[in-house]
């Protein structure tokens, strides 16, 4: 069942700290997401899935961005936290 596999394959990514979930908070307007992108491509973090929440930031004006993000291993993790927060961004692992 592909499902299953699927399931399987995600999990031991996680344990294996191949996973990687942050969320940045940006001022909320266009291109926010875009730069947000290009900085984790330079990096060469995988994105695996996004949420763009506007609802539930804790700045009126801000969008609280959350990336579930492949790594290559723990150095490339601190590498992608350092990178992101070195761009002016605040961001916070989950």
């Amino acid at each position: 069942d592909m499902n299953v596999l699927s399931r399987i394959i995600s999990r031991d990514m996680g344990q294996h700290n191949r996973l990687l979930q942050i969320t940045v908070s940006v001022q909320d307007r266009p291109g926010s997401l875009h730069t947000i992108t290009g900085i984790l491509a330079k990096l060469g973090a995988n994105v695996l899935e996004v949420m763009h929440n506007r609802s539930f930031s804790s700045v009126p004006a801000n969008v609280d961005i959350s990336f579930l993000l492949e790594v290559r291993d723990e150095d490339h993790r601190l590498q992608i936290l350092s990178g992101v927060s070195d761009a002016g961004l605040a961001v916070e692992e989950r």
